[in-house]
């Protein structure tokens, strides 16, 4: 008998809750590998908007994070962020969304916790602003080593897939 961990019994049922017309608003981790494992098995017409500003998103591999260049090179179309949360978010064109910890930490009253993980990403951001040294990118590269995911030439460190070399 296959053992199943809570989080992948999570991912299944969630997948299982979206419909084939849904508009679905993505998170990193668990939400897109729901939002995707729908599209992939019985909602293929699922509507996949991602918080990075893509639109009608169909990722070949799971994103790492929302900066993924898999979310832009597969999507219908990329606005900016004021634009996506303004237009698509507040209005209301969304049917379901799929939120990421900070967010859920957030509604649950657990604050310090919400805000402390926003603020971490916000720090990260501003800090590859300042000083061109994106250390949310060596996390990337990081997690990509430990998960076993071979990156793309343009990575620096990375190795060419086969479609590049």
């Amino acid at each position: 008998m296959v053992d199943y961990t809570p989080n992948e019994m999570m991912t299944v049922a969630a997948a299982r809750a979206l419909k084939d017309d849904d508009v679905c608003f993505v998170g990193i981790g668990m939400p897109s590998a729901a939002a995707n494992l729908a599209r992939l098995t019985h909602a293929p017409n699922i509507t996949l908007i991602y918080e990075s500003g893509t639109l009608a998103t169909k990722p070949n591999i799971l994103p790492l994070s929302i900066g993924d260049g898999e979310l832009a090179e597969t999507a219908d179309a990329v606005v900016s962020v004021p634009e996506m949360f303004a237009y698509w978010l507040q209005g209301e064109r969304i049917d379901v969304g799929f939120l990421g910890a900070a967010s859920i930490a957030l509604v649950l009253g657990y604050d310090v916790i919400g805000w402390t993980l926003g603020l971490l990403v916000a720090g990260l951001a501003l800090a590859a602003a300042a000083t061109g040294i994106c250390a949310g990118c060596e996390i990337y590269k990081l997690l990509a080593r430990v998960r076993g995911i071979e990156l793309c030439a343009t990575c620096v460190g990375g190795t060419a897939l086969p479609s590049e070399e």
